[in-house]
């Protein structure tokens, strides 16, 4: 069966955000190469598991010979990132690794869109991937702070949660 194959690589940009739209959170990962750009939507859990491999996978060039530097991550609304995307889509599977002989990082993603399989892979170093998993660290926790029906933050105290009150009114 035919698939969409997107390969940015080298990936000049990347970036996850969050995004409150009544009701839930979406999160996304959106990626951009010479040759393509993509946004792809996750789940919460994926995206914690991603953050957790991406920071796995980069510790294991700990030891390489070029120690890891920090990157700052790149803000989700960058220019080079706004551009119109090749694939926006859910995500089914993902995964990170790393380049068996060069000093790179890759984000694999699979899905279905419109009915037809894709797999996206997104190459980039490994400062780039850690910048990205500080990212989703820091997207992940903004949404487990806010009210998942008003969008709200949610303080020390109680929440009164106004959405919840225009119900009952």
């Amino acid at each position: 069966m035919p698939r969409y194959v997107y390969r940015l690589q080298p990936a000049l940009a990347l970036a996850f955000s969050v995004a409150y739209h009544p009701g839930e959170w979406s999160l996304f990962l959106r990626a951009r190469s010479e040759a393509a750009s993509v946004e792809l939507k996750l789940e919460q859990p994926q995206a914690e598991l991603l953050r957790r491999d991406l920071l796995a996978v980069a510790e294991s060039f700990g030891g390489d010979r070029f120690p890891l530097s920090h990157a700052r991550p790149l803000p989700p609304d960058d220019h080079i990132l706004r551009f119109p995307t090749d694939l926006e889509a859910p995500v089914r599977h993902l995964k990170a690794g790393r380049h068996p002989h060069r000093r790179l990082m890759f984000v694999q993603a699979e899905g279905q869109i419109e009915g037809m399989p894709y797999e996206v892979e997104i190459w980039s170093t490994p400062e780039q991937m850690l910048a990205l998993a500080e990212q989703i660290g820091s997207a992940c926790a903004q949404a487990q702070s806010r009210c998942p029906v008003c969008g709200q933050p949610m303080g020390e105290g109680p929440h009164v949660c106004p959405a919840e009150g225009a119900e009952g009114a």
